[in-house]
Order: structure tokens, then sequence, then C-alpha cells
């Protein structure tokens, strides 16, 4: 899986500029139709609209169309509704 877990120190160790949409790209090739995910907001040291922002942008690259379902402001969660 290209997603990988960190600790909350090493997450305070990366700056947010560093985390681009390219680290989105293989995540999202590996979905296919009706499966989805979601992004905890606090983990990724930027706005919930950058994130929403960051995942536009990652899907067009992967070439797929997301969807945004409705969730806590915490979280952002999708699905893909077409490749």
């Amino acid at each position: 899986m290209p997603l990988e877990k960190l600790t909350s120190a090493q997450l305070q160790q990366v700056p947010a500029s560093r985390r681009t949409t390219n680290e989105y790209v293989p995540f999202l090739q590996t979905l296919h139709v009706g499966q989805g995910g979601r992004a905890i907001v606090a983990n990724e040291g930027v706005s919930r609209q950058q994130v929403k922002n960051r995942l536009r942008t990652a899907a067009k690259a992967a070439g797929i169309a997301i969807a945004f379902v409705p969730s806590e402001k915490e979280t952002v969660v999708f699905k893909v509704t077409s490749r």
C-alpha cells in the first residue's frame, strides 16, 4: 500500500508544503469505481478545503473522477465515481 502510517511526532517533522498530491496519486490508482477513502484533516497539516483540492488534483492526474461524501469536519471522505 502506498500510504504509510505516521506518528504525531513524525507528522510534525514534515512541512505541509512537502506533502503534495503526488502522494495521493498512487493510492487513488488502486481504487475501483464504488471504492473510496478517508483522510484525517489533522494528519494532513492543512485545511479541509486544501485536502479536497489535493484529492481533486490527484484524481485528475490518476485519470479518475471522485465525489465527496458528507462527513464530519475532521475528515474528508470520497468515493470513485468513474475511471
